[in-house]
């Protein structure tokens, strides 16, 4: 399924004059939004598993929306229009002919984010949205029971999320809540495992990490993590117990060859370890990529 976007024109008070080539579609209710929209019209291909590419240019006016014809069978789809579910549009081969589903309201849920520090999204009940730093946020969708909603803000490699807040979609009205964010920042060792027999086997430490300062090396055999045997511990069990709160410590139990240690690492923030970096098609930048530093990692 192909998604076409195009920008409306703003809605005039009396429905404009049927251009050439076009089919006019009444919408119900008849909706009116002030200033220029955005809606988003996918549409299926006529070749099974096949995409069909192309812009449509449709106008949405107070209760329909023009569509052009086309010479081919492609003549349905979705019309999604902010604040209402996607609506089925079949504007057929013929110019008598179009049937749209009703507009029904979307359950909006909309509030804020605290604190609104760093990279925050909100996820849940069918919707997503990127908050900026007023910490304001917006979703909708096809939602009627009771769902989750969550704050998610990126530290660095890690993730920080909210409480879910569980809300009861309304769609007649917005449903409005707040999400708190932890304000410390959550961090770790900076240490790569591998599982061994009788515990975790350190494969890479971070460079400018608490391991790195704590005089963690590769090769290090982890025996215990805050007094817990890492013999049999999984990766993702040592992941769970060496992520926390920033400023925090773990203590670890370490086997060498020059005899047992006992060191106190510290979590501290981390980026991801990577850099933006151009992409060069002949001698003109094309695009970017994401590249792992070479300093990232401790020779």
């Amino acid at each position: 399924m192909l998604l076409l976007a195009a920008s409306c024109t703003l809605w005039p008070a009396a429905p404009a004059a049927l251009a050439q080539d076009t089919v006019r579609c009444k919408l119900s209710p008849q909706v009116r939004v002030e200033g220029d929209v955005e809606f988003l019209l996918h549409m299926p291909s006529s070749e099974p598993d096949t995409v069909t590419f192309g812009m449509l240019r449709a106008v949405v006016g107070e209760g329909y929306v023009d569509l052009p014809e086309r010479p081919d069978s492609l003549h349905f789809g979705k019309l999604t229009i902010p604040g209402y579910l996607p609506t089925v549009v079949d504007w057929g081969e013929a110019p008598d002919r179009c049937v749209v589903d009703e507009l029904v309201p979307a359950g909006s849920i909309t509030g804020f984010v605290r604190p609104a520090q760093g990279k925050i999204n909100v996820r849940g009940c069918g919707g997503f949205d990127s908050v900026p730093e007023s910490g304001a946020f917006y979703i909708e969708g096809d939602v009627t029971e009771p769902c989750d909603v969550t704050a998610e803000r990126q530290d660095g490699l890690f993730s920080t999320y909210s409480e879910p807040v569980t809300v009861h979609p309304d769609r007649a009205h917005d449903t409005i809540v707040e999400l708190r964010l932890p304000t410390s920042r959550t961090a770790g060792m900076g240490v790569r495992v591998a599982e061994a027999d009788d515990g975790l086997i350190v494969e890479r430490v971070r460079t400018g990490s608490g391991a790195h300062a704590a005089g963690l090396e590769a090769g290090d055999l982890i025996t215990t993590v805050d007094g817990q045997p890492t013999a049999g511990m999984g990766t993702g069990d040592m992941s769970a117990v060496s992520v926390g709160e920033e400023g925090t410590f773990v203590d670890l139990s370490v086997r060498r060859v020059q005899g047992d240690v006992e060191l106190t690492v510290e979590r501290v923030f981390l980026d991801d370890g990577h850099d933006l970096v151009d992409i060069y098609c002949g001698d003109k930048v094309c695009g970017m990529k994401r590249e792992e530093r070479p300093d990232a990692w401790v020779d």
